[in-house]
């Protein structure tokens, strides 16, 4: 196949992959031309040495689900799911923390961290909670489930009170909340700041 041939299917595919998500949006292109459009790309229009492209989704063991790139994307939807399922608490311990152990640092900005008073049990317990109340919101955001969506919203933010990430502070000596505030304009400046140095 001439170099020209290959750049011609390759910009035939990228615009049929352009209608198709457009399709799955709100542009209201029919699926009739969707379909004319599929046709033009023939069997034999496979640029060399590309597995052949299919419309349906990657099933386990073919071409397209055995490519790199989606192997890749599954271990790392795999991975956070893990990181997930193991709780805030440990995914807190990959920031850094003040000295004080009251916030972490995520870009930047200070988040409170949990209670550490709280008990072990009770601590795995809302973690748990919390978990599946976020997992909850996500399926109920991705089927457009509003009245899910503000259950799980609920849930999300009573477990974060009752860890002690939300709601009155759990130390005693007075010092006010710098929850959600960029570490650089708290009094925690100078030891962020240090972290880069």
């Amino acid at each position: 196949m001439s170099h020209t041939r290959v750049a011609e299917v390759g910009i035939e595919r990228t615009l049929l992959l352009y209608v198709l998500r457009r399709i799955r949006g709100s542009c209201p292109v029919s699926g009739s031309a969707a379909a004319n459009l599929s046709r033009q790309i023939a069997p034999s229009d496979n640029v060399v040495g590309s597995a052949p492209y299919s419309l349906a989704r990657a099933t386990p063991g073919s071409a397209r689900a055995d490519h790199p790139r989606l192997q890749s994307a599954r271990s790392r939807s795999r991975s956070h799911s893990l990181v997930r399922d193991q709780g805030f608490a440990e995914v807190k311990s990959r920031y850094p923390v003040t000295p004080d152990g009251r916030y972490f640092v995520v870009k930047g900005r200070l988040w409170r961290c949990t209670n550490p008073s709280l008990p072990s049990e009770a601590k795995q317990l809302l973690v748990k909670e919390l978990t599946e109340a976020r997992r909850a919101k996500g399926a109920a955001m991705r089927i457009r489930d509003l009245v899910g969506r503000e259950a799980a919203r609920k849930r999300v933010d009573r477990a974060k009170h009752q860890l002690g990430e939300r709601g009155p502070v759990w130390w005693t000596d007075g010092a006010p909340d710098w929850n959600r505030h960029m570490a650089v304009n708290t009094p925690y400046a100078d030891w962020f700041i240090s972290l880069s140095v």
